[in-house]
């Protein structure tokens, strides 16, 4: 009898090593690495939220500022309005014409699809894909110095203008001292296209 419980205390022992060991590896295969991961999701969530905070302090902080106050931000927007604005561009050509005494009889407005910019610059089209032109083909009388005067100050305008092409319906050494010319200048005008939101 003494003999069997000796011998029942050993496989019990046995039993209860071989369970500790099974404890021991479930504990150190199973349970710590998913502790652990759990701990490093834990340290990962807490880095984003500290980074979500910083952005959204960034954020407010360019919110603040007004874009209106900041004169790069306005010329950019004279110089490539949101829309094409004909009316705006009516007014900008009527003050050219009051400054360079050059008369405008005649104006002609053509919207484009696109744009040539990237020819103009050589970069992709892509990259100026929101820009898009009016033509422009205007018809102007006055004297020479007059009418150079008028381009100049279209040139010089806050909207981005480009002279495409001019002409003058009378050769320049057939005129007279002091006569009236009539020049047809072709030119483009550029704007930012307002893409709709979804």
């Amino acid at each position: 009898m003494l003999e069997k419980i000796n011998h029942n205390r050993s496989v019990i022992l046995l039993g209860l090593v071989a369970l500790f060991v099974l404890a021991f590896a479930f504990y150190m295969f199973a349970l710590k690495p998913s502790m652990n991961t759990g701990s490093l999701r834990q340290s990962e969530l807490a880095s984003q939220q500290r980074e979500r905070d910083i952005l959204k302090k960034r954020v407010a902080g360019l919110r603040s500022k007004s874009s209106a106050d900041d004169p790069d931000f306005q010329n950019a927007r004279e110089a490539l309005p949101l829309d094409e604005d004909t009316q705006q561009l009516v007014l900008q050509l009527k003050k050219i014409q009051d400054k360079s005494y050059a008369k405008l009889t005649d104006i002609e407005f053509q919207l484009q699809d696109g744009n040539q910019i990237a020819l103009m610059t050589g970069k992709k089209p892509e990259d100026y894909s929101s820009v898009k032109e009016v033509k422009m083909k205007a018809v102007l009388e006055g004297g020479y110095d007059e009418i150079h005067e008028w381009m100049k100050q279209l040139q010089a305008a806050p909207r981005l203008i480009t002279i495409d092409a001019f002409s003058f319906q009378q050769p320049y050494e057939q005129r007279n001292p002091g006569s009236r010319l009539i020049a047809n200048v072709s030119f483009t005008a550029y704007f930012t296209a307002v893409k709709p939101n979804p």
